[in-house]
């Protein structure tokens, strides 16, 4: 009769590619030339408490994911679908685990996926004048999530703060979030009548996941707040409330938000201090 190996033993390099983990061990994945998906062991021919830990290499200091979805007919035994490592050393212990007669992988151990996760931050101030057109004040770049890194109640925070200013006719204020190149509602500043010298603004988008497949669905609930040098402080608030029809499937997803002016002039300016993207479950 065989039994479970409790200690886990180093692993001689990281693994650069989709090699299947081995109970026993430290597995640790390097997803610096791309996203990696990897299988977990089939509960069926792993001892029960039979524990492997599945590891973020440190030296991959990449936002590329790399996702661990059980065996075909295997399940995690709080019911998600897949683990997902984001940032060096990201860490999960699980642990083959009979309950009731069937067997799961149970997490025994995580480090940092418990909490939010940085996916994206601007490097520098983003500037945008002169122009009517959809313009993304932050979005992610496609393969950032691979198939299956959306899953039902995935949640992502997206937030942009800078400064504003405009002419008398500037229109209509949009901010537009994004997910897989789909508008997921937006919120408006009402046609602006008046000049406005540079005023703070500060917007908040929460964009999750309702359902998965090629007719997956999402919903986003957005905040703005604005202080107008000439009407003062101003909340804005979306007021979507159906989900939008969104495919989850695809490896080219895309996740931000995009900002418009109604009307293109030089005095019409967006000035993005500080946007950031973090997944928070």
């Amino acid at each position: 009769m065989s039994t479970a190996q409790m200690v886990l033993n180093p692993q001689t390099a990281a693994y650069t590619s989709s090699t299947a983990p081995t109970a026993g061990y430290i597995n640790s994945y390097n997803a610096s030339s791309g996203a990696i998906s990897v299988t977990l062991p089939q509960l069926s021919t792993t001892t029960v408490g039979a524990s492997l830990m599945i590891q973020k290499d440190p030296a991959d200091t990449t936002f590329n994911l790399v996702t661990v979805s059980p065996y075909s007919g295997d399940t995690f035994y709080d019911g998600r679908a897949s683990l997902i490592l984001v940032r060096p050393g990201d860490k999960y212990v699980i642990q083959h685990y009979t309950a009731s007669s069937t067997n799961y992988w149970l997490i025994t151990q995580l480090s940092s996926e418990a909490g939010p996760q940085g996916l994206l931050a601007i490097a520098s101030e983003v500037s945008i004048t002169n122009s009517s057109a959809l313009t993304p004040i932050i979005l992610t770049g496609a393969g950032v999530f691979p198939e299956g890194g959306l899953y039902v109640g995935a949640t992502f925070r997206v937030n942009a703060r800078g400064t504003i200013q405009n002419q008398a006719t500037a229109g209509t204020l949009t901010f537009t979030p994004y997910i897989q190149n789909t508008a997921l509602g937006n919120v408006n500043l009402a046609a602006i009548s008046s000049a406005n010298a540079a005023s703070w603004f500060d917007i908040e988008s929460y964009i999750v996941v309702r359902t998965v497949g090629s007719s997956g669905s999402a919903l986003a609930k957005t905040k703005a707040f604005m202080n107008l040098a000439t009407t003062g402080a101003t909340s804005l608030y979306s007021t979507t409330t159906t989900p939008t029809t969104v495919n989850t499937t695809t490896s080219t997803t895309q996740l931000g938000l995009q900002f418009q002016w109604g009307t293109a002039s030089a005095t019409n300016s967006l000035l993005i201090e500080a946007a950031t993207i973090e997944r928070v479950v």
